[in-house]
């Protein structure tokens, strides 16, 4: 097992800077160099704009990543998310070891850390729901730690300075974890008057107090009303973005994509369809607490047609517990003919994938492809090989085929993301324009709107925010459409694209 996480530490990580920072992650980017080019962190900006719908606090966890990393690099930029998602891992450790079993906790740790959806796609991005989930994460674990030992102040309050924490990173939606979470935890307690007690008191006080603090000295420097608004209007729209006929397939499909991504947990179901399985769950106070926890916390979002798989990250680790500790438990005659079935199956689906990577075109751009191929196919093998000698570590062999299954991820996903996405142009673009108006001051024209992924680049290399100017004068760089430079005298330097449309950049001629 220690060997099989090792491994997936070096998956992760393998290859994690070599391709441009794609999707929302040069906004998160974006932001964090702004605070550093202003000297202030207090107030969130993008290009120069005030920026209201995310509070600040990743942006200071990618700050610090710049600083340790001494680049504004893409590696930097992903390190903490990255990062994030194997410390949920070791919570998840932590928490069942304490409260269950060593054994249920290192399967339940090693599965949560291949969940497909995660380990294949959000493990590579630079955003900011890893790092919210962990802080959710740590707020169920606080719950019930200190829940059993009595210990109701510190229960609260670091219960409501994580949510604290969580609010400053991604809003309102801190807000019913920790209270679906409290009410849940103390009705299983049949203790509901601790929510009205003193102690509860203290952790609304610590929240308060955090929160308030930071819009109190945003206040300092700007008007804080417009996070209401903002902040108020996003969650809003997720919880009633479309109609009826949108809302009853919101339904259907989001148990469906949760299934989907807790595999290979997924898996282990058929484990759960026992006519005992209420009073399993009722005999352990641990197992019901993750239950509930799930189940309360996962119905908001059922019912909310905006939300997305990524919102609920923080509730796999509880999910994946639970079915793990039945699994192992489990005691039907079918149980190791199934774990043999899946477990061979697995490695041989991958020997498949692994040896048809010769033929699909997208990869012929990267080097030695026969000799990754090959020695993917051989690893495989040898896994193959060991669920046939060995039964009892069938289930970490299925832990084994995804950690392989990410480094061939990792040894070509990369390498064609860095040389075919849009993302690469877009950062050649912002490489080049940064370099060629080192010297000079570089504005977007007006209300000029190019790709967030080239504005990171150019003020990553330049160092400096780049902002909006409504007039052209005659010692400056400019960035605008070909619309603004009818009848104006200007001189273009480079052309280029962005979300489709024609972009210059363009100096004005001397008079």
């Amino acid at each position: 097992m220690i060997f099989v996480f090792i491994m997936l530490l070096v998956a992760l990580f393998l290859n994690l800077g070599i391709y441009p920072l794609t999707l929302e992650e040069p906004r998160r980017g974006l932001i964090a160099l702004e605070m550093i080019f202003s000297d202030n962190w207090i107030v969130p900006t993008q290009t120069g704009e005030l920026y209201f719908k995310k509070p600040p606090v990743y942006n200071w966890v990618l700050i610090m990543s710049y600083k340790l990393f001494g680049s504004y690099s893409e590696l930097a930029t992903r390190f903490f998310s990255v990062a994030s998602f194997v410390f949920m891992g070791a919570v998840l450790f932590r928490f069942c070891r304490k409260h269950i079993a060593e054994r249920v906790a290192a399967y339940s740790t090693l599965l949560f850390l291949v969940s497909v959806d995660i380990l294949f796609y959000f493990s590579t991005l630079g955003e900011i729901d890893l790092f919210y989930s962990l802080l959710t994460l740590l707020v169920f674990t606080v719950i019930y730690d200190f829940g059993e030992r009595q210990h109701y102040y510190g229960l609260f309050m670091l219960a409501y300075f994580l949510s604290a924490l969580g609010f400053l990173t991604k809003g309102l939606p801190s807000l019913p974890f920790v209270g679906i979470s409290l009410l849940v935890y103390f009705l299983m307690k049949r203790d509901f008057k601790r929510l009205i007690s003193f102690q509860h008191l203290a952790g609304i006080a610590v929240f308060i107090a955090i929160v308030g603090g930071y819009f109190w000295a945003y206040s300092l420097y700007e008007d804080p009303s417009g996070w209401t608004t903002t902040l108020l209007s996003e969650s809003s729209d997720r919880a009633v973005k479309t109609g009826f006929m949108e809302f009853l397939n919101h339904l259907v499909a989001f148990p469906l994509d949760t299934l989907k991504n807790l595999l290979p947990a997924a898996l282990l179901i058929p484990f759960l369809f026992r006519k005992d399985l209420i009073s399993i769950i009722k005999q352990k106070p641990f197992i019901l607490y993750l239950t509930l926890i799930f189940i309360a916390n996962l119905l908001l979002y059922l019912f909310s047609t905006g939300a997305r798989s990524r919102y609920i990250y923080a509730l796999y680790p509880l999910a994946i517990a639970v079915i793990t500790y039945l699994f192992l438990i489990s005691k039907v005659k079918w149980k190791e003919k199934f774990l043999k079935i899946v477990s061979i199956t697995i490695p041989i689906l991958f020997i498949l994938g692994a040896a048809a990577m010769g033929f699909i075109p997208q990869f012929e751009i990267i080097d030695n492809l026969v000799i990754k191929s090959v020695l993917l196919i051989v690893a495989a093998i040898a896994i193959l090989i060991v669920i046939l000698k060995f039964q009892h570590i069938r289930l970490i062999m299925i832990v084994a085929c995804f950690v392989l299954m990410r480094f061939g991820f990792s040894l070509t996903m990369p390498v064609i993301r860095a040389e075919t996405s849009g993302a690469t142009n877009d950062k050649r673009n912002g490489v080049e324009i940064a370099r060629q108006t080192m010297r000079t001051d570089l504005y977007l024209f007006k209300e000029t709107d190019i790709s967030r992924a080239i504005v990171y680049y150019i003020e990553a290399g330049r160092k400096a925010t780049l902002t909006h100017k409504p007039r052209f004068d005659n010692k400056s760089f400019w960035i605008c459409s070909p619309t603004d430079t009818t009848g104006t005298g200007l001189i273009v330097h480079k052309t280029f694209e962005s979300r489709g449309e024609e972009i210059l950049l363009v100096t004005k001629k001397a008079q």
